[in-house]
C-alpha cells in the first residue's frame, strides 16, 4: 500500500468519526 493509499484511509475514517459525533451532538458544530 502507497503512501497515498494511507492518507486516503486516513481522511475517510475522520470524516467518519466527524460525522458521528456531529449526528452525535450536533448543538456543539453549529
Amino acid at each position: 500500500m502507497t503512501i497515498f493509499t494511507w492518507i486516503g484511509l486516513g481522511l475517510a475514517v475522520g470524516l467518519l468519526v466527524y460525522l458521528l459525533f456531529f449526528l452525535l451532538n450536533p448543538e456543539r458544530f453549529l
